[in-house]
């Protein structure tokens, strides 16, 4: 089972809020991997920190369930290991894989997202909400 780990960014905290009490924070993460240890399921992606692969399972779980993802997910990221074989594959190719999933316009945007990437961010995917969400087809 992965473990439960968690980022906070600056960016995630609201102006003049107030610090969660530490031993509530240390509560709810017992109970949360507690409940997680008997309910947590598990899909190839929880098991990587690659930002790329962790970037195609977000496009791919658009409006999809996570067991019908699984599958195409694995196929791929094996296919398509990085930002630049993604890239370079034709279209109709990506599109073709991403069939099954349904919502046709998910392998174009992710592909205009990986150029983006490559283009603006020196192929690092971006860590901050607000550039992610200049990515095509990436939205709140």
């Amino acid at each position: 089972m992965p473990a439960l780990n968690t980022v906070v960014f600056p960016s995630d905290i609201e102006p003049g809020s107030k610090p969660l009490n530490a031993a509530k924070v240390r509560w709810f993460r017992r109970r949360l991997k507690a409940w997680a240890e008997q309910n947590f399921r598990d899909f190839p992606w929880r098991r990587t920190c690659d930002p790329y692969a962790i970037l195609v399972a977000e496009f791919l779980l658009q409006k999809t369930t996570a067991a019908t993802v699984a599958p195409i997910y694995q196929e791929f990221v094996d296919r398509y290991p990085t930002l630049s074989d993604l890239a370079a594959a034709p279209a109709e190719k990506v599109a073709s894989l991403l069939q099954p999933l349904g919502l046709f316009f998910r392998a174009q945007k992710l592909q205009e997202s990986v150029l983006v990437i490559l283009e603006n961010y020196q192929g690092n995917v971006p860590r901050t909400e607000a550039q992610l969400l200049e990515l095509p087809g990436v939205g709140k």
